[in-house]
């Protein structure tokens, strides 16, 4: 019997800017990331001009606003990386859509609406947990039953 276990974390860690100048979607925390395969994967120079380690690469599953299950793939893994990036180069060639309006970024995906992401006072756009309904990590567990799960909603 297979059940699907839940687990979400509404940390800061849990974080994520849209970056229009990322050429990849990273994380610095291994934790955020399902399906995780560590290895190496090269490496990415970002803003600060320090070159890190793609040191390995997983995905994130989210619930939208409308209740659908999404899967982001091809997060790279960067150790000790004190901010996650979505590259929004990434997010248009896996299909997604983004609308700049009013302060705030509308993110879809065909019809289905993902996220409306406000702009906060340094200009990007940060993605909260509070943003979806959830923002977890699906996993699949053979045997889960020592786990009592009960519904679980960002606030």
């Amino acid at each position: 019997m297979e059940t699907l276990l839940i687990a979400c974390n509404a940390s800061f860690e849990n974080t994520w800017y849209l970056d229009s100048g990322a050429s990849k979607h990273t994380a610095g925390n291994k934790k955020l990331l399902s399906n995780l395969v560590e290895a190496s994967h090269g490496t990415v120079t970002l803003k600060d001009g320090y070159t890190y380690a793609l040191e390995g690469v997983g995905e994130i599953v989210f619930k939208t606003k409308s209740g659908k299950v999404e899967t982001m793939s091809e997060v790279y893994y960067v150790p000790n990386l004190t901010s996650n990036l979505l590259s929004v180069g990434h997010l248009m060639r896996k299909g997604f859509n983004m609308f700049f309006d009013n302060f705030t970024c509308i993110l879809k995906k065909k019809d289905q609406h993902i996220a409306n992401i406000g702009m906060n006072g340094n200009n990007i756009f940060p993605i909260k947990p509070d943003n979806f309904e959830a923002f977890c990590h699906l996993t699949v567990k053979d045997d889960v039953s020592k786990f009592v799960a009960s519904p679980v909603r960002a606030s």
